[in-house]
């Protein structure tokens, strides 16, 4: 695969490379071809784009071949004009250039007083016959007007074909890319916009809980979500590429003041709610201003958005009966008044036993985000403009992650992110792009509960007091230098330039110790089995990433677009500043001395980009359109901050060294745990890479609505385990002995690059967005297979990794996205009053619905240097239940039985979970008060039809697993799901209402 992957690239350089429209900074552009009425083309035609809302026009001239280029746009809507000797002028009308566009306008100029044609293509309501690329832009009609729960600028990426946003945690994806964790790149008008250790959907730590992090709605102009089949300019990702665009100030002064407000008398009661509603208060307000400063020279855009949120959620979980409380020895009793107050009556129990029972509990969440954004813009000449802008979110989040005392987690954070850019047209060919940027955020996790250590239990006893996992304090930034220089020299556009990235992360993790508890006797009578104890003082990582690229887009004849590119990526070693952080050679069983590379750098990230999209008819009614691709991942942080525990160990005592091991743990460990617990990175670690593919055809079959018919796929190659927790266990305690294979240290986890992953989907969809009709619908059919747990979960077998290849996590067979905007009739004609109260209403939905996703079906789940145990299935049975109802009847007990061997014969994955279905409306209405201003009514309305939509059911079958013995003692919540995927605000919650009134001028 190497040599191909070398002779691909090499390939790609001779050529010079790949689909070109500059769109790492926020423009576009406009290509076209001059002809006279007889169809002969026009040289030296002169041709002037003008910007409706600045005013600033730019000038071409077309070429021997008729042909003209403008680059470097801004986003915006533009009116072309042409005109030469001895010919009338033809003008267009308005078109949209939409970031990274490539809009291409013919024009037939009139003889004298004769009638103009022209044909616009390439814009988000035609077909694409320019380029090869899957991809998708909301546009700004879409952005305000479309129901988005929480005001989450990156909930309309459910809206591209093959994204799956309805998921939890980990289950979440864009063509077969998942986007919790590795495989999406945000970018914020061009520049870094990830959370820096991550390319994840959000920008937020843990149970952080804000939700405008990187931008408001109301200050983004439009979305661009490139899914695959991509040009050179981007990479360092696995999946697509999300450019966030924000506003600019026009001509004339603009703004806006809104208030979004709900309560819950507007809110239907959730699934789970016991036994009545709490009390829901959110409040979302702020406003914009933009307009010139100096009049077709300086413009200003600003904008405020603060959020106050006191949402309540009831919650049912298991805690201890008083019978069992009062069964614990004295110097366990800071444990018993940890836990949540009892209710009143006689239990309702929660296991056979009756040890534990059910209780109700409701929790208060609270949420303080403000966030703003300024940005000016500034055209200095013909030759040359500026931008700048900066974006700054403050929040504070108290999250309850459990039902006991003090269970709640504090978390304040800051992000930021600045972006300086400037274009320079050197003549009508040629032009160079420069920007830096900043994106620096800080978070302070702080778990609850902290005056306890964690427990942890391998029986069922409920939900246990004390902190969540992980206390950290992590700021992190990066700078950012991006340089294009883009020629055009007849049919070709050829562009070359740099991403040079350097990021630094800092990190501390705080002390925590964790009890581990076998049985349930054990923790009654404080014997604990071990104590784990981690954490480690600020450390700081850093790395750079050195991108290269060079592409071009080729016209080679008016029917054959070619898109051929390469990009090449080095990225240094992660390297902690003051060499404290030492790797672990796990075939000699050494903590290697600091300072010691962690691991060889990978020279070989040449990522080749092949497309083509051809006009079969000539007529820019019907495109095929292929491509080929390989796209890289740069190390995450995420895989090295694993290393630290090797030089400030997470030491572990066992009941075998300290036999009078027990709480209080004492603030120094006993001398003799000299055990701990090391982290193995590969030292021969290679970037992970994804191969992609496509071929599609698209269509205008009706007037201004394009269908597409495509096929789309990807192997993943070299995929992290254990980018953060899900490493290969080697060195785990047999529960018979209690003893490792290597004595010397506690559990040992390789991290590596050792998994693989396979997509195949066929998509289908139909655009329109002209008139007053506006809509997307994209239908999805796919299969993903990877041997890649979660990251919360472990490989069964260690040794054997392949014995986890199946149904991924993210597979999806199914997957339905729609949205629609409509403006009603104005009714002009109708009287005041009736025009007033019925006319100029604006409609808008979106509906997502898919199959269910995968379900682990586990003895018990993976512990802390356990793997995961599944069960041997039992020929003849369903895996689904007999009689099968959501959410308490989802899986079949009797399908499964403890495993005759050391593993179970049950494949990963093999369960699958509820359907989802979505239906969200938005209703909205503006009154003119004068010339200028307007008030405009709005209601939002989120799964209007209060379908419960229930996360995956537990699939667990063991409360409690002996494997000496070989006895499982049942779940009783085995096949039930506990809750619904969304219980406060954002996708997924029961039927939600919100009112909103804005004031606009």
């Amino acid at each position: 695969m190497q040599s191909t992957k070398t002779l691909v690239a090499a390939v790609g350089l001779g050529l010079i490379v790949s689909v070109s429209v500059s769109a790492q900074f926020d423009v576009g552009r406009v290509t076209g071809t001059i002809y006279d009425p007889s169809g002969a083309i026009v040289p030296q035609a002169t041709v002037t784009i003008k910007n409706i809302g600045t005013g600033i026009t730019t000038t071409a001239q077309s070429d021997s071949f008729g042909n003209f280029v403008a680059s470097a746009l801004p986003y915006g809507d533009y009116v072309v004009t042409a005109t030469a000797s001895g010919f009338g002028t033809a003008t267009s009308k308005t078109v949209t250039v939409n970031v990274g566009s490539s809009v291409n306008v013919v024009l037939k100029l009139p003889l004298g007083g004769g009638h103009e044609q022209v044909t616009v293509t390439g814009t988000v309501s035609t077909v694409q016959t320019g380029s090869a690329a899957i991809e998708n832009t909301v546009s700004t009609e879409e952005v305000q007007n479309l129901p988005l729960n929480g005001r989450d600028i990156m909930g309309l990426i459910a809206l591209t074909p093959g994204s799956v946003t309805s998921g939890t945690f980990g289950q979440t994806s864009i063509n077969g890319a998942e986007t919790s964790f590795t495989g999406l790149n945000t970018l914020l008008d061009g520049a870094d916009a990830t959370r820096i250790d991550t390319n994840a959907t959000l920008a937020t730590f843990g149970n952080q809980e804000s939700r405008i992090t990187r931008a408001s709605v109301d200050s983004i102009a439009e979305v661009k979500i490139m899914n695959t089949g991509y040009s050179a300019e981007y990479g360092r990702a696995l999946g697509p590429v999300v450019n966030l665009i924000t506003k600019s100030g026009t001509d004339s002064y603009h703004g806006e003041l809104f208030e979004f407000f709900r309560n819950e008398a507007l809110n239907a009661r959730n699934f789970f709610d016991y036994p009545n509603r709490g009390p829901f208060k959110l409040n979302d307000f702020g406003g914009n201003l933009g307009g010139p400063i100096v009049k077709d020279k300086l413009f200003f855009f600003g904008n405020y958005e603060g959020v106050r949120q006191h949402i309540s959620n009831s919650v049912r979980s298991a805690t201890f009966t008083a019978a069992q409380r009062s069964l614990f020895v004295p110097s366990m009793q800071p444990y018993v008044d940890a836990l949540v107050p009892l209710p009143p009556g006689p239990p309702v129990c929660a296991d056979t036993a009756c040890t534990i029972q059910f209780v109700a509990v409701t929790q208060l969440n609270k949420l303080r985000e403000d966030t703003g954004s300024v940005k000016l813009d500034y055209y200095e000449s013909s030759t040359d403009r500026w931008m700048l802008r900066y974006n700054p979110d403050d929040s504070f989040t108290a999250f309850p992650f459990s039902i006991n005392k003090d269970q709640i987690d504090s978390i304040p954070a800051r992000n930021q992110y600045f972006r300086l850019d400037e274009t320079h047209i050197f003549s009508p060919t040629l032009l160079n792009e420069a920007g830096f940027a900043i994106n620096r955020q800080f978070t302070n996790a702080q778990a609850g509960g902290d005056d306890l250590p964690l427990f942890s239990n391998f029986a069922n006893v409920g939900a246990e007091p004390g902190p969540s996992l992980f206390s950290e304090l992590s700021p992190k930034t990066s700078f950012q230098f991006l340089e294009s220089l883009t020629k055009t020299a007849g049919r070709h556009t050829m562009k070359f330039g740099a991403d040079i990235r350097g990021n630094r992360i800092n990190n501390e993790l705080r002390q925590q110790d964790i009890l581990t508890y076998f049985t349930l006797s054990g923790l009654q009578n404080n014997h604990p089995f071990a104590d784990t104890r981690l954490g480690y003082p600020t450390l700081g990582f850093r790395d750079t990433n050195w991108d290269f690229y060079a592409q071009d887009d080729w016209k080679a004849t008016p029917r054959l677009t070619l898109n051929y590119g390469v990009r090449y990526e080095y990225n240094s070693v992660w390297e902690e500043t003051n060499v404290r952080v030492s790797n672990f050679d796990y075939a000699t069983q050494q903590i290697l001395p600091p300072g010691i590379p962690f691991y060889q750098p990978d020279r070989n990230d040449f990522g080749p980009r092949l497309g083509f999209a051809y006009d079969p008819f000539g007529s820019g009614k019907t495109v095929i359109r292929g491509f080929g691709a390989i796209f890289y991942l740069p190390q995450l942080q995420g895989a090295v901050n694993s290393l630290p525990s090797n030089n400030f160990p997470n030491v572990e005592v066992t009941v075998f060294q300290d036999p009078t091991l027990a709480f209080p743990v004492p603030a120094v460990l006993p001398a003799m745990a000299s055990v701990h617990d090391v982290n193995a990175l590969d030292p021969h670690l290679r970037d992970t890479y994804s191969e992609q593919w496509g071929l599609n055809v698209q269509r205008e079959l009706l007037p201004q609505i394009v269908f597409t018919l495509g096929y789309t796929g990807n192997h993943g190659v070299k995929l992290p385990a254990g980018a953060a927790y899900a490493g290969l266990e080697l060195n785990n305690i047999n529960p018979l002995t209690g003893a490792r294979p290597s004595a010397a240290f506690g559990e040992e986890r390789l991290l590596g690059d050792f998994l693989s992953s396979n997509y195949n989907a066929l998509q289908i969809t139909a655009r329109r967005h002209a008139g007053r009709v506006t809509f997307d619908a994209n239908y999805t059919w796919s299969h993903e297979i990877d041997n890649a747990p979660s990251i919360f979960s472990a490989f069964e077998d260690s040794n054997n990794i392949n014995a986890d290849r199946g149904h991924g996590d993210i597979d999806v067979r199914h997957n339905f996205t729609a949205d629609v905007l409509y403006d009603l009739p104005s009714l002009h004609n109708q009287v005041s009053a009736f025009r007033g109260a019925l006319g100029g209403w604006r409609a808008g939905t979106i509906l997502q619905a898919r199959s269910g996703l995968p379900v682990n079906i586990a003895l018990q789940p993976a512990f802390f240097a356990t793997s995961i145990l599944r069960p041997d299935y039992v020929p003849g049975q369903s895996i689904q239940a007999p009689k099968y109802s959501v959410p308490d009847s989802q899986l079949n007990a009797a399908a499964f039985k403890a495993p005759a061997g050391a593993l179970g014969t049950i494949a990963r994955n093999a369960g699958r979970g509820p359907h989802f279905v979505q239906w969200d409306l938005s209703l909205q209405k503006d009154f003119h008060l004068n010339e200028r201003w307007s008030m405009q009514f709005r209601s939002d309305m989120f799964n209007i039809l209060n379908h419960p939509n229930f996360s995956n059911p537990d699939a667990t079958l063991c409360s409690s697993y002996t494997a000496s013995s070989n006895t499982c003692v049942p779940n009783l919540d085995f096949g039930r799901s506990g809750s619904t995927i969304g219980n406060l605000v954002g996708i997924g919650t029961s039927r939600q209402v919100q009112f909103a009134l804005k004031l606009l001028f």
